[in-house]
């Protein structure tokens, strides 16, 4: 989806691209220290966490997290 930077807590108004995948909570916490990857927006941010495509480099693991939220949301 096409959102405002500030609508995950970044100083900004510029439109970015992001992707919102679930995960399992035990890894919420370790995934949102990573760069580009925030509380989830408009989502269950216990579940969910919001990656922002536009600054995104490593597409595989985009790949494997939107794999694993699949799996949890069949």
């Amino acid at each position: 989806m096409n959102i405002t930077e500030d609508k995950l807590g970044i100083k900004n108004d510029r439109k970015i691209d992001v992707l919102n995948v679930k995960a399992r909570k035990e890894f919420i916490g370790s995934l949102r220290k990573n760069e580009n990857i925030y509380p989830a927006y408009h989502m269950d941010k216990d579940n969910w966490v919001s990656i922002v495509l536009d600054y995104t480099k490593d597409l595989d693991d985009i790949r494997d997290l939107i794999a694993e939220s699949y799996e949890l949301t069949i």
